[in-house]
């Protein structure tokens, strides 16, 4: 008799977590659409090939396009006559080089470019005919810490990572010092999905991206496999969140089979963010039938447009002052093309 009161007892709980994380989520602030808008694409031809380009950013009026490669990492482009400007970054030992391979989670500032290599950090700079690194120092982590994944700068010494969140600590973030090498942790743990996750499990579930903008001083965090996004005022550490309403969305449910938002890309006015809304074999393959959308958000989370494209791309830029978004592709016709969409003026 107590043991079926106790099985009866443990499902009612389970119920209740369930009912109360699946409030969580619809009590989120429903964004308000901006009206679909479509932008057609114009073909820009390069006189090289991109095999592997991952991530592309803005440096003042150049377009960077990275690849995860071991040789001419970086392609350098002007973007008005995508014509090849220089190449830079090898793997090797010497100072201009880096230790191993990096890839997009390893580029820990695009403001001022700096990238993360075993365990140390190197700045570069991106000149009209050249780059090269500028500064290289050590990143010092305490004894036991967790490794660095998606670090990102806030100052010359403050740095922030993704945190192994647990139950006993149940941050989504830590924010490092390298000056002092104090650490603390912010942003609280989703659960969403009504399920009590640790450790590596619920960095799975909960993927996500994080972009700081200086002159907001402000962090915007974007999830894989919820329509959710979070912006986390720096100082105060105050958080703000909003979802898309999906139809049929369960998040008790949210495997990871969908992808919702990828990589936000962030200027002083606007965060963008590109929303997919499918499956990551669906976005990748030539004969599926993939439009993506860039959202377009203000840093109070309010929705400014809505950009249907009409080429299935996978990362972009942004050039507020050109007017331009550019974005690049992985399928065998893309690789001597960036791929160009002109925003509407306002």
């Amino acid at each position: 008799m107590l043991k079926q009161l106790l099985i009866k007892a443990y499902m009612l709980l389970g119920i209740l977590l369930g009912v109360s994380c699946s409030n969580q989520y619809a009590n989120i602030p429903i964004v308000e659409m901006a009206d679909e808008v479509e932008l057609p694409h114009t073909a820009r031809s390069l006189d090289i090939d991109l095999l592997m380009p991952t991530k592309c950013f803005m440096q003042q009026n150049r377009l960077v396009v990275f690849e995860p490669i071991e040789e001419q990492m970086f392609k350098v482009f002007n973007p008005s006559t995508m014509q090849l400007l220089y190449t830079f970054g090898n793997v090797g030992r010497a100072e201009n080089e880096f230790a191993m391979q990096i890839y997009n989670e390893e580029i820990v500032s695009t403001e001022k470019f700096e990238a993360y290599s075993a365990g140390k950090i190197k700045a570069v700079e991106f000149g009209e005919g050249s780059a090269s690194v500028s500064q290289i120092k050590d990143f010092p982590l305490k004894a036991g810490a967790m490794p660095i994944n998606h670090l990102h700068k806030i100052d010359e010494s403050l740095y922030f990572y993704d945190n192994m969140a647990t139950v006993e600590n149940p941050r989504e973030f830590v924010m490092f010092d390298t000056k002092t090498h104090t650490e603390s942790y912010f942003s609280t743990m989703s659960q969403w999905s009504g399920e009590k996750l640790d450790g590596v499990e619920y960095n799975m579930r909960y993927m996500r991206d994080s972009r700081y903008n200086t002159f907001q001083d402000k962090i915007v965090v974007t999830y894989h496999n919820f329509p959710v996004i979070k912006i986390i005022d720096r100082k105060t550490l105050r958080e703000s969140l909003f979802r898309v309403d999906v139809e049929n969305f369960n998040p008790a449910k949210a495997s990871g089979q969908t992808i919702y938002f990828v990589e936000p890309y962030v200027t002083d006015n606007y965060i963008y963010v590109m929303w997919a809304n499918t499956s990551k074999e669906n976005a990748v393959s030539e004969d599926a039938n993939f439009a993506p959308h860039i959202f377009k958000f203000d840093w109070n989370g309010n929705m400014i447009a809505n950009y249907k494209l009409n080429y299935p791309i996978i990362s972009f830029a942004v050039s507020e002052s050109e007017g331009k978004i550019y974005g690049t592709a992985i399928g065998d016709k893309d690789i001597r093309t960036i791929y160009e969409f002109e925003i509407p003026q306002d």
